[in-house]
């Protein structure tokens, strides 16, 4: 049993740069959970002006559902799943209050995930994330996890 909250170093693949989230806080039996991160300096998806790009928060809520699996998958007693981002629905970005700083270097994000389905391989997850109360982005994605062997083909 692993006790949250949880590095998300050992509970993915990504490495730094590419590893965005921090800390695994919370995991249900049903596969959701919550994951964080600070925004750092050394932050690949940062402008010029040291915000964080819109893009970036489909990077991660994909990588927060690998790092509450990858701690499932640990509590399991099994190797870690290998896991590909293949398709984002649905994304969609509030409208930010006038007066809402754009997201930056120190900020505090909680990503929650939540499958919601699962077909062949494929997973698809509910994904939110949110800066203290305000909800940044949310959306829909879709993730085919390898099973052993596939992880160098990729999905047919």
């Amino acid at each position: 049993m692993i006790q949250l909250p949880h590095s998300a170093a050992d509970l993915m693949p990504h490495k730094p740069p590419m590893r965005l989230i921090d800390t695994v806080l919370s995991v249900e039996p049903d596969g959701s959970g919550t994951a964080e991160t600070v925004v750092r300096t050394d932050n690949i998806f940062l402008d010029r002006d040291g915000a964080l790009l819109p893009e970036a928060v489909v990077e991660l809520m994909a990588q927060a559902f690998a790092a509450v699996s990858g701690s499932i998958d640990l509590q399991a007693g099994r190797p870690g799943r290998t896991g590909y981002l293949v398709g984002v629905k649905k994304v969609s970005f509030p409208t930010p209050e006038a007066n809402q700083p754009s997201v930056s270097v120190g900020d505090r994000l909680t990503v929650g995930v939540r499958p919601t389905g699962e077909f062949a391989g494929f997973v698809i997850i509910d994904a939110e994330v949110r800066r203290h109360d305000d909800l940044l982005a949310q959306g829909e994605l879709k993730i085919w996890i390898a099973s052993d062997g596939d992880e160098q083909g990729g999905p047919a």
